[in-house]
């Protein structure tokens, strides 16, 4: 028992691998359940939000009226919602899935707000939930959830005083780290990036604001993906000194041509900063390296549908097949289909749009730009079923093209 933030205790069994149950608010009536097995969560039952059948019309897995008379069953029959789809062939298994991961996330995101004196309890190897849902969990890394929580929070006064304590240490991205499982954004990725070499914690280079700087470095630590790094007397000698830098570089240290993945983040940090040609040029010395790789490709084709000075109709056409073809030859991913998906809608072909959007999120459910724009969507579609207006595509913008 004990009253702490809900990211450290959640991440703090995920670092150590532990199996048990969480439960936050009082026995009496528990606001939370998280079932825990080797650090990752298992089952997730709250009384705060994310209902299953919500999450899959959000998702645009399910429709009005499919959702209104599978709950009506659930109440008649109680039976698990998911379980329910998959009988009537309402909603595919992986679509189930998809829904469930995303739920489990939505529930830990949602403890990041509690009450700083919420009680929590952990059970030690007990399920406290052994017959809640169906047979068919998956297993979900509580990281990404708690992240998205912690992005979506105000907790300065606990992000300065935690950064505070660490400012005379130095830290460095721990070995073995895979930022990839932690679904971070590209401009996230690239701050995560700059401790690839020992640095502070205060001021790194950064296109995020200084409070969502401060948020990702307080939730990097707390997952142990940045680490001390060596002390100065551990670091080996230099047999000279380097002549001094003058200024902060434009980018950081590591080569952001290393490999294909990182040359794509950097290309995006670029050009969500605005600097287009800092983008081009990147997205040119990508492609002519990584001459083989379809996402670069992507990223490259991207870019050119941003520049500046082409904004005719000719010219956003001339971009989206371009990104026809990437996709056809092999490079569908949720991003080659997101970007398709802003293009389109750039170009008033609403129904095309929505198309590329709900097949992003069916491959990619983390893609939290796609997600977003999806939950926005499916909020604005009115009783008239309008998918330009929901879109927020003018009339005149209308453009019924099969491309």
């Amino acid at each position: 028992m004990g009253v702490v933030r809900p990211e450290h205790i959640i991440l703090a069994l995920r670092s150590t691998g532990r199996s048990g149950t969480l439960v936050f608010g009082d026995a009496s009536a528990p606001l939370a359940h998280f079932v825990f097995e080797g650090g990752c969560v298992r089952k997730a039952r709250s009384s705060l939000s994310a209902y299953l059948g919500g999450v899959l019309y959000e998702l645009g897995y399910v429709d009005p009226p499919t959702l209104n008379a599978s709950l009506s069953e659930v109440a008649a029959r109680g039976v698990p919602h998911g379980a329910l789809l998959r009988e009537h062939g309402d909603v595919a298994p992986e679509m189930v899935q998809l829904g469930l991961r995303e739920q489990m996330e939505r529930r830990l995101a949602d403890v990041i707000g509690l009450p700083p004196d919420t009680i929590w309890r952990f059970h030690d190897a007990v399920d406290l939930l052994p017959s809640f849902g169906g047979s068919d969990w998956p297993l979900v890394d509580p990281a990404p959830g708690i992240w998205r929580g912690l992005r979506e929070s105000a907790q300065t006064d606990i992000v300065r005083k935690a950064l505070a304590a660490c400012a005379a240490t130095s830290f460095v991205l721990g070995p073995r780290v895979d930022l990839r499982v932690l679904h971070l954004r590209p401009d996230e990725v690239a701050v995560a990036e700059l401790f690839r070499n020992p640095r502070s914690l205060l001021a790194p280079e950064s296109t995020l604001s200084p409070e969502a700087t401060a948020a990702l470095l307080y939730f990097l630590l707390l997952a142990n993906v940045l680490v001390p790094g060596p002390t100065r007397s551990e670091a080996p000698r230099a047999l000279s000194s380097p002549p001094p830098i003058s200024g902060r570089p434009s980018l950081p240290p590591a080569d952001p041509l290393e490999t294909p993945t990182r040359a794509v983040e950097r290309t995006r940090v670029f050009l969500m900063a605005g600097n287009y040609l800092k983008a081009r040029a990147l997205a040119v010395a990508a492609l002519e390296r990584f001459a083989g790789s379809l996402p670069v490709a992507v990223e490259y084709a991207w870019v050119l549908a941003n520049n500046p000075e082409e904004r005719s109709a000719a010219d956003l056409d001339r971009h989206i097949r371009n990104l026809d073809e990437l996709i056809r030859t092999g490079a569908e991913s949720a991003q080659s289909l997101y970007y398709r998906f802003q293009l389109r809608r750039r170009a008033g072909r609403g129904a095309l749009a929505i198309r590329d959007l709900r097949q992003a999120v069916v491959l990619d459910p983390h893609h939290v730009d796609a997600v977003r724009e999806l939950r926005l969507f499916n909020a604005r579609l009115g009783k008239d079923g309008s998918v330009d207006v929901a879109l927020g595509i003018a009339p005149q913008a209308q453009d019924h093209s099969s491309s």
